[in-house]
């Protein structure tokens, strides 16, 4: 299969090592998804239980005022994640979102970033739709966009926001399931119309969709060493470069199938 040069490059970006880890040690949705810094819901800690309370204390005062903001918390304890949208409905009249961009800053400087995104939306009379977690989960902000021009001005809003404060973005961490890189450092990119199940059902989250991923690549691994059934124990001990050198293929075949790598060509996203 011939591949553009801008596909060739995207592929060459993907964290091989790291998912061929996930494959082996056969992650777990809460693998893909949960950070690896303990701690409890933000909610549980003062100062951030505080910080939560001024971001909605700010978006209060901007319904007040008259601005077109719209909140809801996703969970019925209000202690997941809340989605806010300014100048947009949650989903588009005329159809789903198209991508998603997924940001992971650490703790104390999520609240920083989220006040920037919802200040500079409301002052350049721009719109936005984000959800930010709570959990110790890897997807602490979530923004949902449009089309490739909303994708674009997102990542030139980041941007803005980075050149007067750098260090909010200094530690990003990632998930795993992440694999296309956006022109901001520590942003990630995914579809938000996801392929369907065998049966026609969809997956409920991209993180679903990717646990299935790293499962069908996990068999297929198994299937060219000639032992479906080998231990966990004699994987794990299995020469490192023979399994790097089978896995590399299926990679790029099962992410391929499952439509999970975008990236940039003429403009638009593939």
């Amino acid at each position: 299969m011939k591949y553009s040069k801008e596909c060739k490059d995207a592929l060459l970006k993907i964290d091989y090592e790291s998912l061929l880890d996930a494959v082996i040690y056969n992650f777990s949705y809460d693998e893909l998804v949960e950070s690896k810094i303990k701690r409890p819901n933000l909610l549980d800690i003062k100062e951030y239980n505080d910080k939560d309370k001024r971001i909605s204390d700010i978006l209060i005062k901007l319904i007040s005022r008259g601005e077109d903001v719209k909140v809801w918390e996703q969970d019925k304890k209000e202690d997941t994640f809340k989605h806010i949208a300014i100048n947009r409905e949650f989903h588009l009249i005329d159809g789903q979102n198209k991508f998603r961009l997924y940001l992971s800053p650490e703790d104390n400087n999520l609240y920083y970033i989220i006040f920037e995104l919802i200040k500079r939306t409301t002052e350049q009379g721009k719109d936005i739709y984000l959800k930010y977690s709570r959990e110790n989960r890897l997807d602490k902000i979530l923004m949902y966009l449009k089309n490739k021009k909303d994708v674009d001005e997102k990542i030139k809003l980041l941007e803005e926001i980075k050149k007067d404060y750098p260090t909010l973005f200094q530690n990003m961490q990632k998930s795993i399931g992440w694999i296309s890189k956006t022109l901001f450092e520590g942003a990630y990119i995914t579809t938000e119309k996801l392929v369907k199940r065998c049966n026609g059902a969809d997956y409920n989250s991209y993180t679903i969709l990717f646990s299935n991923i790293i499962q069908e690549m996990r068999i297929l691994l198994l299937y060219n060493l000639g032992d479906i059934n080998m231990s966990q124990e004699q994987l794990e001990k299995y020469d490192r470069d023979i399994l790097y050198n089978i896995f590399g293929k299926i990679c790029i075949r099962v992410l391929g199938k499952y439509g999970v790598l975008l990236y940039g060509e003429n403009g638009k996203l593939k």
